[in-house]
C-alpha cells in the first residue's frame, strides 16, 4: 500500500510513504515475500531519485495462531521461534539489499502504543461502532 503525502509545514519537498504486508513469521521467507519487497524497494528508490522525502516500512506480524502452531510443531518456545524468523527475514532482505527505513515487529511496545492510539482516534471520530454487517 502506498500513499503520497505533502505536509509542507514540516518538509520542503514532496513526501512518499510505502509499506508492504507485514509477514507472518510462521516459516522462513520465500520467493512470494521477496517479490513484494523487491517491488516496493524499487518504488521507494525511484521516489528517492526524484528527490522525494521517502519512507519505506516493512516487518513482521507476530500475532497469529499460525506462528504459535509453527513454533509448537518445531518444539520451540514461541518467542524463540519469532526471534529466529526475525533474523531469517532480516537476513533475506539484507541479501537482496532492500533499503527499508523502518522495521516493525507487532509485539514491540511502540507498535502496541501506536495501534491503541489509532483505534482510540478512530473511535472518537465515530469510525468504530456496533452494527450488523453483511458481505
Amino acid at each position: 500500500m502506498s500513499n503520497t503525502y505533502n505536509d509542507h509545514s514540516e518538509r520542503s519537498r514532496p513526501g512518499y510513504y510505502i509499506t508492504t504486508a507485514i509477514d507472518y513469521p510462521n516459516a522462513p521467507p520465500h520467493i512470494g515475500h521477496s517479490l513484494e519487497k523487491v517491488a516496493a524497494d524499487v518504488i521507494a528508490r525511484y521516489h528517492r531519485l526524484l528527490g522525494h522525502d521517502t519512507y519505506f516500512s516493512i516487518g513482521l506480524d507476530e500475532n497469529s495462531q499460525h506462528v504459535l502452531k509453527a513454533a509448537n510443531a518445531q518444539h520451540v518456545d514461541p518467542i524463540a521461534w519469532i526471534n529466529r524468523m526475525d533474523e531469517a527475514f532480516r537476513l533475506a532482505w539484507s541479501k537482496l539489499e532492500i533499503a527499508q527505513d523502518y522495521w516493525i515487529r507487532t509485539t514491540e511496545e511502540r507498535h502496541v502504543r501506536a495501534s491503541q492510539e489509532m483505534f482510540l482516534r478512530a473511535q472518537r471520530n465515530g469510525d468504530i461502532y456496533k452494527s450488523i454487517y453483511s458481505g
